[in-house]
């Protein structure tokens, strides 16, 4: 019991030190120094990537590599009522901008740094700290570009994989991912006449009109796309976001755009091309999404989810509802599973709060995968 305690006050401690950064995409360069120079301190081998960093804990068996990746970047702190650069505990939970998504992932990594730095690990640990996850992966795209191009080592390993700490708890309810769903901002733009608002423009609607129409009718669109649902799951659109172009508040723009959130299967992504064009038909808007939403299907046979089903065979395995660097690594052969001590519904959300309960069981889920890959490896 007192070990347990003294293991939560030590991810709490560095939980509240992650979070007094202030790392908002883009801006994740003193966060990065601090985790560089921490892990360096430590006697670890530490490389700066940009706003990311890559630190190697040596391993006794140096033939195999086990990864463990989060992104250290957060989205921006709308909607805070509290400080949200201050971690604080209010009725047995944590609160802070970014907890869930994914600063206690990165705690984690820390403290097994910290670990490691005493006691070598069974072979070499990566930890993968990523930038820019939040708005399009390009911090991991650059890492395993690095790392595979100009870090000889790498290529070396006869067997690689590992595990993102993505917040993959739901409720009370634990599960691992081994897919995800193709993220992206669809950007929904239209023209339209411009003048007084007092003006009577119900047979030529205008730019905001169009926009606000589209979205408007998001629950009944996301309902019809359910035909193109897969194993891991229905396509969803939710609208985040409308502005128009007016500089007074009774003059009608000519010219309004509306963001929503997109997520995608592998189906609704071949048949986009004829939805969009059907809608724009519609509705009279332009559909351009922010990035390509990548989909990422489960792979059940591969080594990384039939090891994780040996250490955690009660858990459901099932797809990620958002999105993750999860095909960056695959689009480098090396397989990984999403499986972290955050919660799904509390993440980007103001007052973002975690139960801290379920973290140290977690650890010791990953402590035990890392001890027991490379034994697994040498004996699959």
């Amino acid at each position: 019991m007192q070990d347990t305690m003294r293991r939560i006050e030590a991810v709490k401690e560095d939980l509240a030190q992650l979070v007094a950064f202030r790392s908002v995409s883009g801006e994740e360069g003193r966060l990065a120094s601090y985790i560089a120079k921490m892990h360096s301190d430590l006697g670890h081998e530490v490389h700066r990537i940009g706003n990311g960093v890559v630190v190697r804990f040596a391993g006794k068996d140096p033939t195999t590599a086990f990864v463990l990746n989060g992104h250290i970047d957060t989205v921006p702190d709308t909607g805070w009522q509290s400080d949200p650069y201050s971690l604080r505990e209010e009725n047995g939970r944590w609160f802070g901008l970014g907890v869930n998504d994914m600063k206690i992932g990165i705690a984690v990594m820390n403290n097994f740094g910290k670990i490691f730095a005493k006691n070598k690990p069974p072979g070499d640990v990566y930890g993968i700290f990523s930038d820019m996850e939040e708005v399009d992966g390009s911090g991991t795209v650059r890492i395993m570009d690095w790392l595979s191009k100009d870090y000889p080592r790498w290529n070396q390993y006869q067997r690689k994989a590992g595990i993102i700490l993505e917040p993959t708890r739901d409720g009370d309810k634990e599960f691992i991912c081994d897919g995800q769903k193709g993220g992206a901002l669809l950007r929904v733009e239209a023209l339209g006449p411009s003048g007084h608002g007092g003006q009577d423009y119900s047979k030529s609607p205008t730019a905001l009109t169009k926009v606000t129409s589209f979205l408007g009718d998001a629950r009944r669109l996301q309902k019809t796309w359910e035909i193109y649902g897969d194993n891991t799951g229905n396509p969803t659109i939710t609208p985040t976001r409308v502005f128009d172009y007016s500089e007074a508040g009774n003059v009608v723009a000519p010219r309004a755009t509306g963001i929503a959130d997109v997520r995608t299967t592998a189906e609704f992504n071949r048949a986009w091309a004829g939805i969009r064009n059907q809608l724009e038909d519609d509705y009279a808007v332009k559909l351009e999404f922010s990035w390509w939403p990548r989909v990422e299907a489960g792979d059940p046979g591969s080594e990384i989810v039939a090891f994780a089903g040996k250490i955690l065979p009660n858990t459901v395995t099932r797809a990620f509802p958002l999105a993750s660097d999860l095909s960056s690594f695959r689009a480098h052969e090396v397989p990984m599973l999403l499986y972290g001590p955050g919660n799904l519904r509390k993440i980007h959300t103001p007052e973002e709060s975690l139960d801290p309960g379920p973290v140290i069981p977690y650890m010791r889920n990953l402590q035990r995968m890392i001890r027991e890959f490379p034994v697994y490896t040498r004996s699959s």
